[in-house]
């Protein structure tokens, strides 16, 4: 079951992080910040990882209509261990990534699992 953390290391220029975990999900929702650092208005942009530990994989939405499936390349395939690199994942179970995303759910904040939701449903309903 997704929880948020409450202590996230927020990274200047980068808006506000929220992060939420649970077992198979990292899910971090980024907004603008104001002078202060704390979070204004609607979400800029998410990012859904999954399968952590086993082949992860994360699905990065932004405001500006960016959409990208990736897997994590965890650096250590070659020998020792590398830096964990982001690569192209190609197409995924957008149907099956809704169903275990609302299950697990529950006890966050609504306007983040709808927002989710209507970004993952999107894609599970076009045109392929």
């Amino acid at each position: 079951m997704l929880y948020e953390l409450t202590e996230v290391r927020q990274v200047p220029d980068e808006g506000f992080r929220r992060w939420f975990r649970d077992g198979y999900f990292d899910l971090i929702v980024w907004y603008d910040a104001d002078a202060s650092g704390n979070p204004v208005g609607e979400p800029t942009g998410f990012q859904l990882c999954y399968d952590r530990g086993r082949r992860e994989r994360a699905v990065t939405w932004r405001r500006t209509g960016t959409f990208v499936h990736e897997r994590v390349d965890d650096g250590e395939v070659l020998g020792p261990k590398r830096t964990p690199v982001m690569q192209s994942a190609g197409a995924f179970d957008a149907t099956g990534m809704v169903a275990r995303f609302e299950r697990e759910s529950s006890r966050i904040d609504n306007a983040v699992v709808q927002l989710v939701r209507s970004v993952l449903s999107e894609r599970a309903n076009a045109p392929r």
